[in-house]
């Protein structure tokens, strides 16, 4: 999942233009919604073990097709399908994981699970700029390909006697209200989306803004985004620990916003292509997310449980609801200032995850 997606806007962007890349994202989005809407139902039907097959399998055709493609009529469907099917694996492993935890743990359990995900998001970067060379992106989907082998082989051989618990028949829309009434998930599910549109206007729009307006090279924007994500190895394990024995999350939460929407807000008045000024500051965008990040897991995990995947589906639309915003505010951002400055109005909207913490009732 890592490897290609800092260069997927820039590989749509060959086609079309940045407002359309945005688009294509929400796009993605919403089929991403509607899916996960749904999916209980195929839950019930075909298990876990057997939807996650699946959507391997179907995913490295997604990624075959995005390798073949020189036009935006035939990246359109097999991007969309890339995008959609990257979330439904995500969730499966959810499914997988959350079988295996108890909330006692929760915090240490997802800690050491985000920091070996993502020890995957820190090298890719590299691995990606050492792979193009003069604008060849096919190259980074086949290494996708390549590393949806060994996942496959790792679902096939250590799950295939996975028993599935019990799962609901609650409509999506009675669920919709049951998370809109309940303050322990209504407050966390705002903060999520507000992070989750943090994190997708930065995937979209960041190696744009760098390539394009900056005018760095993908050797050095690799290593820049390299620097940027190692909080997310360096703090999130211990955090989750800590909520778990001792602060519990609010305040973590609470800290994590606000330095997030700092050092955003900053990076609109970096002048010129100063490389440790720019990886310094993403890097401190990133110390904030880290936490709000694995605050945000802990404390949705310990309020459910494996047979609550219906919850679960409901969580993890988040981050494609985030893929809606995310280029819909850009659009309105670029209709009233330049592209440096919506890094300030993007550091106004984190800000208000803020409140939203403040409302969460803590675990300790």
């Amino acid at each position: 999942m890592a490897l290609p997606v800092y260069i997927n806007s820039t590989f749509l962007s060959q086609f079309t233009t940045e407002s359309v890349v945005g688009m294509i994202y929400a796009v993605a989005a919403i089929g991403t919604i509607l899916g996960l809407a749904s999916i209980n139902g195929f839950l019930r039907r075909h298990g876990n073990y057997n939807l996650a097959i699946s959507f391997i399998l179907l995913q490295i055709i997604a990624l075959a097709g995005l390798m073949i493609s020189k036009s935006l009529l035939l990246a359109f469907p097999f991007f969309v399908a890339h995008l959609m099917l990257s979330s439904f694996i995500v969730f499966n492993i959810d499914i997988f994981l959350e079988s295996h935890s108890n909330d006692a743990h929760t915090g240490g359990i997802r800690g050491l699970f985000l920091t070996t995900l993502n020890i995957a998001w820190i090298l890719s970067p590299l691995l990606a700029s050492s792979l193009i060379t003069t604008d060849d992106y096919w190259k980074l989907y086949a290494a996708a390909i390549g590393l949806s082998l060994p996942l496959l082989y790792l679902i096939k051989k250590n799950f295939k006697h996975y028993k599935d618990r019990q799962y609901p028949t609650t409509s999506f829309v009675s669920t919709f209200k049951r998370v809109w009434n309940n303050e322990r998930f209504y407050y966390i599910f705002i903060a999520n989306i507000i992070l989750n549109t943090f994190y997708i206007w930065m995937v979209i729009y960041t190696p744009i803004y760098l390539h394009q307006h900056i005018g760095f090279d993908w050797d050095t924007i690799g290593l820049i985004f390299t620097i940027m994500l190692l909080p997310f190895v360096i703090f999130q394990f211990k955090l989750g620990k800590l909520a778990d024995e001792k602060y519990g999350e609010k305040e973590f939460l609470v800290i994590g916003f606000i330095i997030m929407a700092l050092a955003t807000a900053s990076l609109a008045f970096i002048n010129g292509a100063n490389i440790w000024l720019w990886a310094a500051l993403l890097f401190t965008t990133r110390i904030g997310a880290s936490m709000v990040e694995i605050m945000v897991e802990t404390y949705f995990f310990k309020q459910i449980h494996t047979r609550d995947s219906n919850i679960l589906s409901m969580y993890r639309i988040t981050r494609p609801t985030a893929a809606i915003v995310a280029p819909l505010f850009m659009t309105v951002c670029l209709l009233i200032t330049d592209f440096k400055y919506t890094f300030v109005l993007l550091g106004i909207l984190v800000l208000a995850g803020v409140y939203y913490s403040m409302k969460i009732v803590d675990t300790k």
